[in-house]
């Protein structure tokens, strides 16, 4: 079956790299702090409801396409959570991995949680964004000669949240409900819209479409550690290179794969190509010799000739090894 599997946002590799790499007296660290627990948290959520769809047998042809990015025709990003594509509609969902007691005042498009202390924080309407996807999702199938009913929910993967009676009558529910929810909309569309070849056709066009936002590197390389960093030592220690491996100053542990994600760190941090001058710059390696054979025996792509040669740092290669 044809599916767009939920890989972890750029937004939120970006972020762990940075909260590595800020100095522990940076003002702006424990901003950065809060912004990678919501990121993590709204990963996790999602995986929460992947999970859920993954367990549901659903007796009809269908597609999931999860971390769905778009660009319009304007060049703006629709970044959808997840999509159920069929041959009767396409239902768009828009996950939330958030607690407290959530409240909606729709004629301010106002979405707040009231959380255990009583105090109320304001969130980004969710309908609104769900309302923006299925318009663009309208206009894209209507484009390729598709109309097919496009419907839309929010998802809650927090079983500590609570819905407020303001909510009532609006697509939110919590995501042990999602598999009634989508039986409902077989039920509501019991017809097909499409022929199964026009369905295909549209999902390999939806990952074709496929456009992943890169995150604006907004924190400058002087407000970062340099180093290879000791993953023992959460990062805060660095390693020297000493016969052919990292050796931890502080711990004396040896690593040779925190190398792997020091450039990681830099491909998401500064840039994706690197000389050699960086790259001893980066990581503390004083000889152009041996900073020469570490980058040879890390097999990376090499551009140019000697003098203005550059490495290319692949992506998520720190999975690999």
């Amino acid at each position: 079956m044809l599916s767009l599997e939920r890989t972890k946002p750029h937004q939120l590799h970006y972020t762990q790299a940075l909260v590595r790499r800020m100095c522990r007296t940076d003002e702006e660290l424990p901003d950065y702090h809060a912004r990678l627990s919501n990121l993590e948290a709204g990963f996790y959520g999602e995986q929460r409801s992947d999970r859920e769809l993954a367990d549901f047998t659903i007796p009809h042809k269908h597609y999931f396409l999860h971390n769905l990015e778009i660009l319009n025709p304007q060049g703006f990003s629709h970044q959808i959570d997840s999509i159920v594509f069929s041959l009767h509609f396409l239902l768009i969902l828009e996950i939330k991995n958030i607690t407290g007691q959530l409240c909606y005042k729709p004629d301010h498009h106002e979405f707040s949680r009231i959380r255990m202390d009583g105090t109320k924080e304001n969130f980004s309407d969710p309908f609104e964004q769900a309302y923006r996807h299925k318009t663009f999702a309208e206009n894209l199938l209507r484009s390729w000669g598709i109309t097919t009913p496009v419907e839309y929910a929010i998802v809650i993967t927090n079983q500590n949240a609570m819905l407020d009676d303001s909510l009532q009558g609006y697509p939110i529910f919590h995501v042990s409900g999602l598999r009634r929810s989508i039986n409902y909309f077989f039920v509501k569309h019991p017809d097909a819209c499409m022929t199964e070849e026009a369905f295909e056709k549209a999902g390999k066009r939806f990952i074709d479409a496929l456009h992943r936002s890169i995150p604006k590197r907004r924190v400058s390389l002087d407000r970062l550690k340099k180093g290879v960093l000791c993953p023992r030592c959460e990062f805060q220690a660095v390693m020297h290179y000493t016969a052919g491996n990292w050796q931890c100053s502080s711990c004396g542990t040896h690593n040779k794969q925190a190398l792997r994600q020091a450039l990681d760190d830099y491909r998401l941090l500064v840039s994706e190509r690197i000389t050699n001058k960086e790259f001893r710059d980066f990581t503390g390696i004083y000889s152009m010799h041996v900073a020469s054979k570490v980058l040879s025996r890390l097999g990376l792509e090499k551009v140019g000739d000697k003098r203005g040669r550059f490495y290319i740092i692949p992506e998520n290669w720190t999975a690999d090894k």
